[in-house]
């Protein structure tokens, strides 16, 4: 998408870059959760049935809910602790700025299929509608707990982007890259 002109300093701005953005659905089918193949991305209409934590990710000590990663302030890739600190997985450098981001997974049903799938961390916050910063900042587990439960029964339009991990002979996985309130996308119908 042309943003203005080249000459007074505007840019060319790549829209599938944007986060939480799904395109129109004049634009990209709506498709069911049934019909979704590997590889490929995938708009579909859906209802969030449920909200879970991934495991085994380095959290900050006030995510009760388990809901959090630890991640590069500068990158946004996930860091591990060594005895020096922290260490980035992408850059293999020692950092000493850290963010929290979310680390969660939900189930999806469109009323053809029931799936799981990964949550891009920007789009949880959008799903959640909030920041990770404000989620630590609720001082219990249950409000933490009760923060995560806000999708559920929502209904969203998501990008959905399958994919079979390289070293992986196991089922397709998905992982949702926008994700915007259904109300929010108008239909084929709507736009003809």
């Amino acid at each position: 998408m042309l943003n203005g002109s080249l000459d007074i300093g505007s840019g060319i701005d790549n829209v599938s870059s944007f986060p939480s953005v799904p395109h129109s659905a004049a634009l990209r089918p709506i498709e069911t959760l049934d019909g979704i193949r590997e590889p490929a991305s995938s708009y579909a209409r859906v209802s969030v049935t449920r909200v879970e934590p991934l495991q085994n990710e380095l959290r900050d000590a006030r995510d009760f809910a388990a809901a959090t990663k630890l991640v590069h302030a500068l990158c946004g890739r996930r860091v591990t602790r060594n005895a020096d600190g922290f260490v980035c997985e992408k850059c293999a450098q020692p950092v000493a700025d850290t963010k929290s981001a979310f680390a969660l997974a939900v189930d999806l049903d469109d009323g053809t299929a029931v799936v799981h799938a990964r949550v891009a961390a920007h789009v949880a916050a959008t799903m959640l509608a909030t920041t990770p910063e404000h989620f630590l900042k609720l001082l219990s587990k249950a409000q933490q707990l009760a923060a995560l439960k806000k999708p559920l029964g929502q209904a969203f339009v998501v990008c959905l982007t399958a994919f079979t991990l390289p070293d992986s002979t196991k089922d397709t996985l998905l992982r949702i890259d926008a994700v915007c309130s259904a109300a929010d996308v108008g239909s084929l119908e709507e736009t003809s």
